[in-house]
């Protein structure tokens, strides 16, 4: 086999045969938003859908370190949305 890079060496790996968890349509990696997003989108169109979080909560930044600004502070601390547009993100009055 050659290698796709051809400065790189190749490495050669035994044969093994791995244990499957299960077969599934789409895998997301990572229960931030756009995990949950991604995954709950792939579910509600008909997709066996595995979610996968190294940590065990989902959320991501948002329930780890109480980070909120997901949809961008620029945009809603200075108000700079145009009037024909309307806002996206959510903010107490």
């Amino acid at each position: 086999m050659t290698s796709m890079t051809p400065h790189m060496p190749d490495v050669a790996e035994p044969a093994r045969s791995v244990p499957l968890f299960g077969e599934f349509d789409v895998v997301v990696l990572g229960g931030g938003p756009a995990g949950i997003a991604a995954a709950s989108a792939a579910a509600r169109n008909g997709a066996s859908v595995l979610l996968a979080e190294r940590y065990g909560f989902l959320g991501g930044m948002g329930t780890a370190a109480g980070v909120t600004n997901f949809c961008g502070l620029h945009a809603n601390v200075f108000r700079r949305h145009s009037p024909s547009r309307p806002r996206r993100c959510y903010r107490p009055a």
